[in-house]
């Protein structure tokens, strides 16, 4: 239907000239909408979710360049649509006749539009998804939050399975089973049918905060987790809770650690220790054939998971064991050679090829503890950590979309086997796990056990009005942000605020009562600018060093509002001075701010075209500070070789007459020269603008007024639009 209606609307806005330029504009947000939600359902495999927004307001470091071009390629498709259309209705407005015919159109055009709102999957999804940006009031859901107690009558050691992906939708694709032997292992155990991924989960963060706090996962906006010293504060996680139950705990994962904060969370709750790629490589456990981009094959973990349950089985304290897979991520997963001849040999998608092999080791992992003398006092779990993304058997999954659920299995030796049908979450899964052991309390979190009568209160809320925002906003406090009347100190290039500490430089709004509210570390100059026009107050802090270059080893700090600045000088002791100076020019009259950094970094700007996206190499912009809706841009992917046209540029800034502003992204130059950048703009300055340096200016007439960062480094530069002055980071704070 979406098709159909777009369709429709691009061919009622053209056959009649009544409210042209009203009609294209209706049409071209449609087909915005529709762009955002097909690109997003291009990572996603389910539109718009909560992951797609954690991503864009967090670090895409890792993200692989190849895997996104036909991203940028379909947002470029949808571009040149919309400006055929306003091309079009410009050439064909007087052309254009009235005719008895126009009113019915108009009336089907109207029609169409609200259909398109209320009918098409992009325009229903995009719309409820707004909701997740939401702030809630989470002080209303707060008497629903429960610490972990995993105390019971009977002890038990557990051992967790967290499945990569592996959701309980391949056990029934087409009529086809891909998870055989888990399904057998289910049959005979307790198998909970109807595990739904809700807002706050979604991605492998997310799922092991879910399942281990009973909370859904909102970060800060504009944070990665790595740059916050304190992961989820003030969260109670149920390994904690083991601990003060003398349990020894393990986490074996193949992948890096640290990757998205994980290193931080696991060992601030809970976690005695962490085992990752590091630990297999130092310890000799894997050689190069062992690995994928991802981490450790999964045959190889799970040989070593059975070692460490061997080894803590015979130790006197009770243990909690757990370990993440990684061969089935998307989009193709990774098929072993251990699992040649042992799976149905008619599977040939790569990635159906994967989870029938990781049914298998895993299956064979299970069962080795199920033949084990150990397994009398052991309880396994098995759990997908969420649906899988957009991947090489998306076709089959996507017949599958209202009725996909996660996977989440319990071994217990004795326990007669049931299918449980009640609705839940990962959130249940600890509370389900803590009953079955006859727990004094199950409650973790929002979570409720799914054999017991409680319902979460979390998905009474999904299932009845699919408004969560109360409870992701109470879960967003835990992060525990600090105040600006707390201490300061600084060292090394971190800032402690409170018991909070944070890597800098790092940008912040400060709400009514003081306390910091949102906090950024990446595109400083497009946040700040963004956040200056709109008059709030902010705290950005940096090595002195780094914004005045004089050396010193202390941090700059700026307490910014429209009315003054407060600095302060902060050294490892505390403040060291204090004082009032002016105003930022950041709230007099219109700037607009400029990031550019390699790939891994976010990036971005304050004008309205594209988003606030800027392509790879370098992009012109021709800003109208009138209507800034009109600003009009050019981008050229230099480092992949295409030379800038001086036909685009010269018909962009109206023949050299009108300024435009220019800035690089991720890279200018790779192994392709730039002798187009140099003979347009005049700069000089060829020897210092290397690979992954950034740049960015104004071109006026012929001459360039720019600003040129370090290798490999984030550039922030500012642009005054009423005079295209170029200005960085301390000229804004007054501090040059």
């Amino acid at each position: 239907m979406d098709y159909t209606l777009l369709i429709l609307l691009i061919s009622f806005t053209l056959v009649s000239r009544n409210l042209l330029i009203t009609k294209a504009l209706l049409t071209s947000c449609c087909l915005l909408v529709f762009g955002f939600w097909f690109v997003c359902n291009m990572f996603t495999g389910n539109g718009v979710t909560d992951a797609v927004f954690y991503h864009l307001f967090s670090s895409s470091k890792g993200t692989s360049l190849d895997d996104i071009k036909s991203k940028i390629a379909m947002v470029a498709v949808f571009v040149l649509i919309i400006i055929f259309i306003f091309i079009f209705t410009y050439k064909r407005k007087k052309s254009l006749r009235v005719s008895k015919q126009s009113k019915l159109f108009d009336g089907l055009f109207i029609i169409t539009i609200v259909l398109f709102f209320t009918q098409t999957v992009s325009a229903k999804n995009v719309i409820t998804s707004l909701k997740l940006l939401s702030n809630g009031n989470g002080s209303t859901v707060a008497r629903f939050y429960k610490k972990p107690n995993p105390e019971s009558t009977q002890k038990y050691n557990y051992v967790f399975i967290y499945a990569e992906s592996l959701e309980r939708t391949f056990r029934d694709l087409d009529g086809k089973n891909y998870l055989p032997n888990i399904s057998l292992i289910a049959d005979n155990n307790l198998d909970f049918t109807d595990v739904r991924q809700i807002s706050g989960t979604g991605w492998t963060m997310a799922g092991l905060v879910n399942t281990q706090c009973g909370i859904p996962l909102v970060l800060p906006q504009g944070n990665s987790a790595a740059n916050i010293t304190n992961f989820l504060h003030g969260a109670d996680c149920i390994a904690t809770a083991f601990k003060k139950n003398n349990y020894k705990t393990l986490f074996i994962r193949g992948s890096d650690k640290e990757f998205a904060g994980g290193d931080k969370f696991l060992a601030q709750h809970g976690w005695d220790a962490v085992q990752d790629k590091s630990y297999f490589e130092q310890h000799k456990l894997v050689k190069p054939e062992d690995l994928s981009g991802w981490g450790v094959h999964d045959d190889i973990l799970m040989d070593h998971a059975y070692s460490e349950f061997i080894r803590l089985s015979d130790e006197p304290n009770n243990f909690l064991l757990s370990f993440l897979t990684v061969n089935t991520h998307a989009p193709a997963g990774k098929f072993l050679s251990e699992c040649e001849g042992l799976i149905d040999y008619n599977i040939k998608n790569e990635m159906l090829r994967s989870v029938a092999c990781s049914d298998y080791l895993i299956s064979q992992f299970i069962k080795k503890i199920e033949g084990s003398e150990y397994f009398d006092k052991t309880i396994i779990v098995l759990v997908s950590d969420h649906y899988m993304m957009e991947n090489t058997a998306s076709s089959l999954l996507d017949k599958h979309n209202d009725d996909r659920r996660n996977n989440f299995i319990i071994i217990k030796k004795g326990v007669s086997p049931q299918k449980i049908s009640k609705t839940g979450s990962l959130m249940d899964v600890w509370p389900t796990i803590i009953d079955l052991s006859n727990g004094k309390d199950s409650d973790v979190g929002f979570g409720r056990s799914l054999i017991s009568e409680a319902t979460s209160p979390m998905i009474n809320e999904v299932v009845e009005n699919r408004d969560v925002s109360d409870y992701l906003s109470f879960a967003s406090h835990l992060w525990s942000y600090p105040s600006i009347k707390d201490a300061f100190t600084y060292s090394k290039g971190k800032i402690t605020i409170g018991s909070q500490q944070y890597k800098t430089p790092m940008l912040a709004i400060i709400d009514d009562n003081q306390n910091i509210h949102e906090v950024y570390f990446d595109a400083l100059a497009s946040n700040l600018a963004t956040i200056g026009a709109q008059r709030k107050r902010m705290l950005y802090v940096d090595g002195c060093k780094s914004i005045d270059g004089a050396g010193h080893e202390n941090a700059c700090a700026y307490i910014l509002s429209p009315e003054k600045t407060e600095k302060l000088i902060i050294g490892n002791a505390g403040v060291i001075n204090k004082w009032d100076a002016e105003t930022s020019p950041i709230y007099h009259g219109k700037y607009v701010g400029f990031s550019s950094a390699p790939y891994y970094v976010i990036t971005g700007n304050s004008i309205p075209v594209n988003n606030g996206i800027a392509s790879r190499g370098v992009n012109f912009y021709h800003y109208d500070s009138k209507v800034p809706a009109n600003t009009k841009s050019a981008s050229f992917d230099t480092c992949y070789g295409q030379q800038i046209s001086s036909e685009e540029i010269a018909e962009l800034s109206n023949n050299g007459q009108s300024p435009l502003i220019f800035s690089s992204n991720d890279s200018l130059k790779c192994d392709f020269p730039i002798d187009s950048f140099f003979r347009i703009t005049g700069i000089p300055d060829t020897d210092a603008i290397k690979f992954k340096v950034q740049v960015t200016g104004v071109l006026y007439k012929g001459k360039a007024k720019y600003i040129i960062g370090e290798q490999d480094k984030p550039l922030d530069v500012f642009i005054k639009i009423d005079e295209y002055s170029v200005y960085n980071m301390c000229n804004i704070l007054g501090d040059c």
